[in-house]
């Protein structure tokens, strides 16, 4: 299986360069050049494995053995998943006519665990194998975060920097960053939305001799192997709901940066027969995109209780164009150029009424999320959160549930209810903070490219 750019210049790249890849060289994202297509025999074969089984199965579609044989992908997938609380990876959680999907159970206790643990390995198997090292630039408005620090802390042949925004994190993901004192770990807190720390994130990519001489590379969800594990959930959600392969289940996605909704769209394409829902709190770019096809970056961010979906653009909707025109390049690069150099654009109608029959919307206020999380907690005894709300709200047949209540516990307290109290989440309570700044009126580029030379240096040593 080969990967190319969006944008079309970029093309027939190998697995492992895409394990290293944010944006490409032409700054499109990569996608396998073909999406395999699974008959109702194969979903037959599939609908009764463990998660991890199913995993191997779905990731050996894109992952090919000349790249990592497939021991080694089975050995990857249980280091990464084997410090998960649930033995079955994820749960499901069924009330009435709602089945809510546990994608919480991993260190930082949301779902991006699951995807940012296997990159993690992946990218250590090949530096290991060349043995080279990288340092991996993040940009987090929440879990994306600590997630990567997690998968890579200690990792002898990786450095990560991360740039969260200041105060616009729950505070508790904050601390599961600004906590971390690891020698290839650096956190900076930046004075900004998610959105600002992004540019000169973007920026440093665009240095080409700068990127090539310091080996640098991302683990956003821009990066092709955490939608490729994503992909697996929606299978594992289907099969726990439908009762045969010729059934059709909703699922409904609390929605960020369309990452995970991309793996649903994904999974939808080869074969698996699911209606999407792609559900936005009060930063609501997605929902009205979906609807109008006007792609129109937000004025200003509001703050929600779901911080992680509090962005003004959500940069994986390039993967859904690119899908949706048939892998129209040209058609592709036209939009993004104009959206970048004018913070708005149009998609055509043959496109948009394609994407409005594979995305349904729902946006849920600040209210709904919070009266979302009171209404269940009343009717069933169980807690979600602020994120699990907005897919909740829209009562679909499977609901996405994409972080721990105990990480919100200032929002389920505010609505008087008691939250969770972990052992991990406890600890961090006293935790020292460990970050830097990047202030307002700095030059964010310049800091950010002299802490890659800090960190370099120190493994040089």
């Amino acid at each position: 299986m080969k990967f190319s750019s969006t944008r079309g210049i970029v093309k027939d790249v190998s697995l492992e360069q895409t394990v290293f890849s944010g944006y490409a060289l032409d700054g499109g994202i990569f996608l396998p050049n073909f999406i395999p297509k699974l008959t109702k025999e194969n979903l037959e074969l599939l609908r009764n494995l463990s998660y991890v089984e199913l995993a191997e199965e779905i990731l050996s579609y894109y992952v090919e053995n000349d790249q990592i044989p497939k021991e080694v992908l089975k050995g990857i997938l249980r280091k990464s998943w084997g410090n998960f609380a649930k033995d079955n990876i994820v749960e499901m959680a069924s009330f009435d006519n709602i089945h809510i999907m546990e994608l919480f159970h991993g260190p930082t206790l949301a779902f991006k665990d699951l995807a940012m643990r296997i990159l993690g390995q992946m990218m250590q198997y090949f530096l290991a194998r060349n043995e080279k090292t990288v340092t991996v630039l993040v940009g987090t408005s929440g879990d994306t975060g600590s997630s990567a620090i997690e998968a890579v802390k200690g990792l002898s042949n990786i450095n990560i920097i991360v740039l969260l925004p200041k105060g616009k994190c729950s505070p508790l993901q904050a601390l599961q960053m600004t906590s971390v004192n690891e020698k290839n770990v650096l956190v900076f807190e930046v004075e900004g939305t998610s959105d600002d720390l992004d540019r000169p994130i973007k920026e440093c990519f665009g240095d080409v001799k700068f990127v090539e001489e310091n080996s640098l590379c991302s683990m956003n969800s821009i990066n092709w192997i955490r939608i490729m594990v994503q992909v697996v959930h929606y299978f594992y959600a289907y099969f726990k709901v439908a009762k045969n392969v010729d059934e059709t289940v909703e699922i409904a996605v609390p929605n960020g940066a369309m990452g995970n909704i991309t793996g649903g769209f994904i999974a939808q394409q080869m074969g698996l027969p699911i209606n999407l829902v792609a559900c936005t709190n009060e930063n609501d770019i997605t929902a009205k995109c979906i609807k109008t096809g006007d792609l129109v970056v937000m004025d200003e961010i509001i703050m929600t209780p779901a911080p992680s979906m509090d962005i003004s653009f959500p940069y994986n909707i390039e993967r859904i164009i690119y899908l949706l025109s048939n892998r129209d390049t040209k058609l592709v690069t036209k939009l993004m150029t104009e959206f970048e150099s004018k913070g708005k654009t149009t998609i055509p109608s043959c496109i948009l009424e394609r994407m409005q029959k594979v995305f349904l919307t729902s946006t849920a206020s600040n209210s709904n999320i919070l009266s979302c999380i009171q209404e269940v907690h009343d009717r069933y005894n169980y807690l979600i959160c602020p994120h699990t709300a907005t897919a909740v709200c829209k009562h679909p047949q499977v609901a996405i549930a994409t972080a721990s209540p105990a990480k919100f516990p200032e929002v389920i307290e505010s609505i008087g209810l008691r939250a969770p109290i972990m052992e991990t989440t406890a600890k961090l309570r006293s935790a020292k903070n460990y970050a830097r700044s990047m202030k307002l009126g700095e030059n964010w580029l310049e800091i950010l490219k002299q802490a890659v030379l800090e960190l370099n240096s120190k493994k040089s040593i």
